[in-house]
């Protein structure tokens, strides 16, 4: 109810507090210069667009993954979700559309000339040692990219039940070089 009665700025702050970014965008540039709202307004979509654009890397790097794994359908899903926040960069573009063209690799088929296949399984355990090395390292804030890369890898390497078995055996691990730390 409140959202109906309230001014574009307004509108924009409920849409960004709930994490639409694209809409908040487009509330905000329909503000114009003489609203009061104007100063506030563009501090908000500086934010936006600078939130926007970490996002997007962030997507296009999971799907630059995915890729070298050779898991398109992941690769092309993130590309797209990157697409979102930075709708105009034509790398984001290319790669996607480079996903969506070309048939996953089976193992008995060699990739191209250039372009080196990694399997998903050594790509996942780059991840995890990346994670593990970090959280030693106590670099709390970069351990979590790392795992959550390496668990979207695990999940579409194994089958849900087995990607559990071996995040159980992970986390029990981790707690292990903690306990280890600890005492």
């Amino acid at each position: 109810p409140r959202y109906y009665t309230a001014s574009d700025y307004e509108k924009a702050l409920i849409l960004y507090g709930e994490g639409q970014l694209t809409p908040a965008k487009e509330k905000l540039l329909n503000i114009k210069k003489d609203s009061r709202d104007y100063k506030v307004a563009q501090e908000l979509l500086t934010k936006i667009e600078r939130l926007s654009s970490i996002l997007a890397e962030r997507y296009n790097a999971i799907g630059e993954e995915y890729e070298r794994a050779n898991i398109l359908d992941p690769a092309a899903k993130n590309y797209r979700i990157a697409l979102q926040f930075d709708h105009s960069n034509q790398v984001i573009q290319k790669r996607l559309k480079t996903a969506e063209q070309q048939p996953a690799l089976s193992e008995d088929i060699k990739p191209a000339k250039n372009k080196e296949a990694v399997k998903p399984e050594i790509l996942a355990e780059r991840h995890y040692n990346k994670g593990v090395a970090l959280l030693e390292a106590k670099k709390y804030n970069m351990v979590a990219a790392q795992l959550f890369t390496f668990f979207h890898l695990i999940f579409f390497w194994k089958q849900p039940v087995n990607a559990l078995k071996v995040i159980l055996k992970i986390c029990k691990n981790l707690l292990v070089i903690n306990l280890e730390e600890n005492v």
